[in-house]
């Protein structure tokens, strides 16, 4: 993800304790975010935010809390176990979060290239 300059407008969206969402996060949460109302986009923002202040609390009571976007593409589940998968093309590497996960654990962890 490319370095964003948050604008003003968007640091004093929320007020003092809400979090940032970053553009480009904005851009995956879209898909979730599309509601018929602004009083139900407003509720889905808010669940993101409140999310994200658990997971400051997690963050300062010694977690690694990462976005699920961090870690990997899919999760996907086959005869009862739980899989994160990667895709990746020829010769791509995983990002820091992703081979931090992969370390911890490598059965569960599968790279699918193409």
């Amino acid at each position: 993800m490319a370095k964003h300059t948050f604008t003003k407008e968007e640091r004093s969206e929320g007020g003092r304790n809400s979090i940032i969402i970053h553009p480009e996060l904005k851009k995956l949460h879209a898909p979730y975010l599309r509601h018929d109302t602004e009083a139900q986009r407003a509720a889905a923002y808010k669940r993101i935010e409140e999310e994200n202040m658990v997971a400051r609390r997690l963050t300062e009571e010694g977690w690694t809390v990462y976005f699920p976007t961090v870690v990997c593409d899919r999760v996907g589940v086959k005869a009862g176990k739980v899989y994160f998968l990667e895709f990746k093309k020829g010769n791509q590497q995983l990002r820091p979060g992703q081979q931090a996960i992969c370390d911890l654990v490598p059965h569960m962890y599968l790279v699918i290239r193409d």
